[in-house]
């Protein structure tokens, strides 16, 4: 799981390079909803979107490129591994010891959750 990761953040950095806007905090969201709901919490009827608040077409085209990888392996490289719980695979994801070539770790590009927060299904405990 950590090469897929980093993986994923060696193709953020090359958006980064001729996009900068990829670490701003609505292309954060976007970017991290995109993973939520595609690896983290999977939802049965999640699509990955066309749009991540990119200033360009181009530059959204190059940020679903560059999740589509790890979207389509990771459910199924966690499931051989036996990660099988919402927090388990929160915790892989939020791998701070995976840094890609540029310096970037993850939470540079998707921020952070506090899985404290999230019951055993990933829903938000209200308090």
């Amino acid at each position: 799981m950590e090469f897929l990761l980093l993986e994923l953040l060696n193709r953020l950095d090359s958006v980064e390079e001729i996009h900068p806007e990829v670490s701003d905090s609505d292309v954060r969201e976007a970017m991290g909803n995109a993973v939520f709901f595609g690896f983290i919490k999977p939802d049965a009827d999640f699509v990955l979107p066309d749009v991540y608040a990119m200033y360009t077409a181009d530059g959204n085209r190059r940020v679903k490129e560059a999740l589509v990888p790890y979207l389509d392996a990771a459910p199924s490289i966690a499931l051989t591994l036996g990660i099988t719980t919402f927090h388990g695979r929160l915790a892989v994801f939020q791998n701070d010891e995976v840094k890609s070539v540029g310096g970037n770790y993850y939470d540079d590009y998707f921020g952070w959750s506090n899985p404290q927060q999230f019951d055993k299904s990933g829903n938000v405990i209200r308090r």
